[in-house]
């Protein structure tokens, strides 16, 4: 069954997205990944996660070039998460790869919570220091993360889970993706970061404002892609052969922070200023998704397919020409159409086949007619953690990863 949940998050991330829109197959073959202000509520990074020297992770440190990419000399210090686990350690895997996600981390709850929009953030995503507790309680627990790319290969028409996936013995593969990491206008000023960068060591990280000071500052634990990547360098046995997440992006107002969309007249430059992040993503284990390019739900009555095909062509020629090749799509919302309907067809025939949905993050859907799979994934955000603690279980204690801090200073009260 679709977990579909609609509340004002249709009024900031539904309708006015939808409106934006307009109206060598081998068998075996991997499919295609594309491949201190306010308090953060955490005192610390992720457990070993390298931080700048005399600072305090979360801490501002003031930058003079906001708009610009450091393009440092760099090692592959990737290497020792690429090559932690050797064949030896390995064993086959015949179960079901379970899947997580989640939304922007937020590095200034107090806020964000104060916001407008305070009950969205509340309800749809995670604050940093609940990402850190996550990672840490997945870890603990045995999970290793996988790339969504290697969990499904084509044999022939079809596509099915690699029969050939191998994962550490005692451990349990785990896809982690991240829907729309845009860092799109709407949330500016609200309590996130603003882009992705490349910091001045060659590592992954994140600038934005102060909300105290109003100055830049950078941070790599402020946001998913730089805590994640300190965090793998630092345990790389949390890691299968390097893979860190996958990204679900849109397109509507670009990628990763970078007004790459077509109405953006300093759009070539924008492009030009990412292409050297992603370039570094996928060095590190990073895969990336279509997520529709305006957001767009294929479960409403309203979606034609015209529109859906309009759209995909915008992704494809705004978002996927920077990214590269990719087979995966996330359905916003986790909602889908009739996998044999005209809408589901436009996908297919972009070349889509490993499609996910939302539900218990556990259920795979094999369609050999129709040439694809589809793989559910279970939300964690807040409105979860509150409401229904007990999905959670196999994977990490709600009472250890919720916020009780900000959340129940905003709020007052929960569920657990």
């Amino acid at each position: 069954m679709v977990h579909k949940r609609f509340s004002r998050r249709d009024w900031f991330m539904g309708a006015t997205l939808m409106a934006l829109t307009g109206c060598a197959e081998k068998s075996g073959e991997r499919v295609s990944s594309g491949s201190s202000g306010e308090e953060s509520g955490a005192s610390t990074a992720p457990s070993g996660t390298p931080t700048r020297r005399g600072a305090a992770p979360g801490s501002p440190t003031p930058t003079t070039s906001p708009t610009s990419v450091t393009s440092p000399t760099r090692v592959d210090d990737w290497q020792p998460v690429r090559e932690h686990w050797a064949e030896p350690d390995l064993e086959p895997f015949h179960g079901t790869v379970q899947h997580l996600f989640i939304h922007q981390i937020i590095p200034f709850p107090r806020m964000a919570f104060a916001s407008e929009e305070g009950q969205d953030f509340d309800d749809w995503y995670i604050t940093r220091s609940e990402a850190i507790a996550l990672i840490d309680e997945l870890r603990a627990r045995h999970y290793v993360l996988v790339s969504l790319a290697d969990c499904f290969v084509r044999r022939g028409h079809a596509v099915v889970p690699n029969p050939e996936l191998r994962v550490p013995r005692g451990h349990k593969p785990l896809v982690l993706s991240i829907d729309d990491l845009s860092f799109n206008r709407f949330l500016l000023g609200k309590g996130f970061m603003d882009r992705i960068i490349i910091d001045s060591t060659g590592h992954l990280s994140s600038i934005g404002k102060d909300p105290s000071t109003g100055r830049q500052f950078e941070e790599p634990t402020n946001c998913i892609v730089g805590l994640l990547d300190g965090y793998l360098r630092a345990h790389p046995e949390f890691s299968l052969n390097g893979a860190a997440a996958t990204l679900g992006l849109t397109g509507y107002e670009g990628i990763l922070g970078y007004r790459t969309d077509r109405h953006e007249r300093n759009r070539a430059a924008q492009q030009e200023a990412v292409k050297p992040i992603i370039a570094l993503m996928r060095k590190r284990g990073w895969t990336f998704a279509s997520h529709s390019y305006g957001h767009i739900d294929l479960g409403s009555k309203r979606m034609t397919r015209e529109w859906v095909a309009d759209d995909t062509a915008k992704w494809k020629r705004e978002v996927g020409e920077l990214l590269g090749p990719t087979s995966l799509y996330i359905t916003p919302f986790g909602s889908l159409a009739a996998l044999d309907g005209p809408l589901m067809k436009v996908i297919r025939e972009a070349g889509f086949d490993v499609i996910c949905d939302v539900s218990d993050g556990t259920t795979v859907n094999q369609r050999p007619d129709l040439g694809l799979v589809v793989q559910s994934r279970l939300h964690v955000d807040g409105y979860g953690m509150r409401h229904t603690p007990h999905i959670y279980r196999d994977f990490f204690d709600v009472d250890k990863v919720f916020d009780h801090h900000h959340r129940l200073a905003k709020w007052g009260h929960h569920h657990l």
